[in-house]
């Protein structure tokens, strides 16, 4: 274990920004076990459109201050943690694209907008809806732009 067991575990904490904010990059923060921020890492995973900034607090990162430029080129020390906050970062992205997605979904079947409207029967009705639903999805911010633009016109 090392450096990494001697400075104990680090901590991930996701702070999702509004829509509106749109000048908020995604970025890994690395920070000290005071939550001050020492490094930040921009090239990171993103998931539909989700604005955030993920902070990792971990003593170890301002111990080993001089070798945080080497974080995320496969640092002995360094590279595990950020690879896990990657890691965890990815999963709650696609937890939150999840809910948004069945929020979507939810919506349009209150609204009547949905065209399913009984359970699927077969697993070939089931591959259609999931079909349906992934081109809808990713769809629906285009039109809702678009629906925008035009009742502004």
């Amino acid at each position: 274990m090392g450096l990494v067991a001697e400075h104990g575990p680090a901590t991930l904490r996701i702070l999702e920004w509004k829509a509106e904010a749109a000048t908020i990059k995604p970025s890994l923060l690395l920070c000290d076990d005071n939550g001050v921020g020492l490094h930040e890492i921009e090239d990171i995973t993103t998931a539909g459109g989700i604005r955030f900034t993920a902070y990792v607090t971990w003593a170890g990162f301002s111990a080993l201050a001089n070798d945080l430029l080497l974080a995320d080129t496969g640092h002995a020390v360094l590279g595990p943690v950020v690879e896990a906050a990657r890691e965890a970062v990815r999963r709650h992205l696609e937890s939150r694209l999840s809910e948004q997605h069945q929020e979507t979904l939810d919506r349009w079947k209150a609204q009547d907008a949905y065209p399913y409207r009984t359970p699927t029967r077969t697993p070939v009705e089931e591959q259609e809806r999931r079909f349906f639903d992934a081109v809808a999805l990713a769809a629906a911010p285009r039109v809702a732009t678009e629906a925008k633009a035009a009742s502004w016109s």
